[in-house]
């Protein structure tokens, strides 16, 4: 029911395969949003009345149209105020939900996979704060040639894969100058048969994100392969390959190299 309500609303100008693209990758992120703004809002709206109920249902005063008014002033004084600091504070409450959302992703979604284990983002948390708040805030989204370079480096186990995507939606192409190609450069995180995804910030089977993302794979590199090289020097080692693999498939160069911050 979900997926046919955004066929027809949302993603109603994309083709069918990247609709699918988008619901494999982003559904339950956005389905995570949608109920932690919904269980908050119900909170606000509810604190102020379940005091007042067993008040009423406590108090035996024959005076009715007294705690009447004295419910309807304390309402009042409530809604009055949650819509003042509402209106003062809108964009930190804001934030704050993205970032509960975030929080309830990256622990119900991101962290199942055997591609990173929970002992690997300990692992991360402790060698790469940085790299880790990256990926738990979502920062990793449009850096992923940096995230998975810094994954196989601290952790010194795994692959980098580079593939060609097809291009869908400006959710993945948001950053890139449309050149007219069927397809854009992506960099995965490997391990035990599982990929670590930067756009989705997820872990699939690699077979399965393959489907998902109907990849060409190019090359990947172990930690053998980027030991005692810097990501510039590892970058600059491998970017005649890529480009010439990419020329001859169709598929975007670009590669954005900023490092995490």
């Amino acid at each position: 029911m979900v997926k046919y309500f955004l066929r027809k609303t949302l993603y109603k100008e994309l083709d069918k395969p990247s609709q699918d693209m988008i619901f494999a990758l982003f559904l339950s992120l956005d389905i995570i949003r949608f109920l932690t703004i919904t269980v908050i809002w119900i909170t606000l709206v509810a604190l102020p009345i379940i005091p007042s109920v067993i008040v009423f249902l406590c108090d035996s005063s024959e005076n009715a149209l007294i705690m009447q008014f004295a419910f309807f002033v304390y309402f009042l004084f409530c809604y009055g105020l949650l819509l003042l600091v509402l209106i003062l504070f809108y964009e930190p409450f804001v934030t704050f939900l993205d970032l509960v959302a975030q929080k309830i992703y990256f622990w119900i979604c991101t962290t199942k996979g055997d591609a990173l284990s929970k002992s690997d983002f300990e692992i991360i948390k402790r060698s790469n704060p940085t790299l880790y708040d990256s990926i738990s805030s979502q920062g990793c989204l449009g850096h992923c040639y940096i995230t998975s370079y810094e994954l196989l480096e601290t952790l010194q186990k795994g692959e980098i894969e580079f593939v060609a995507i097809r291009k869908a939606t400006p959710i993945l192409d948001d950053e890139e100058i449309h050149d007219g190609r069927a397809f854009k450069i992506h960099v995965l995180y490997l391990n035990n048969g599982w990929a670590f995804d930067t756009y989705s910030r997820r872990q699939y089977p690699i077979e399965k994100l393959h489907q998902i993302f109907n990849a060409k794979v190019y090359k990947s590199f172990d930690f053998n392969d980027i030991c005692n090289k810097s990501f510039n020097d590892f970058g600059k080692e491998q970017d005649f390959g890529i480009s010439k693999w990419c020329n001859d498939n169709d598929c975007s160069t670009f590669i954005d190299r900023r490092q995490i911050s």
